[in-house]
């Protein structure tokens, strides 16, 4: 995500690594949440099915 600035401070490295796996975990938390958001809205679709996967 931020490879000009791991060049130019090595150090950051494991700092830029974590902002990732947290911007990654973001987009599956957001999602998560449209899909419990939508199973409200249409009371057929139950929101511990959407919890499990399925």
């Amino acid at each position: 995500m931020f490879p000009k600035v791991a060049e130019r401070a090595p150090e950051t490295a494991e700092l830029i690594a974590q902002l990732d796996r947290e911007h990654t975990m973001g987009e599956a938390t957001v999602r998560q949440l449209q899909h419990l958001l939508l199973a409200w809205e249409l009371p057929l679709i139950q929101p511990d099915a959407v919890l499990r996967g399925a």
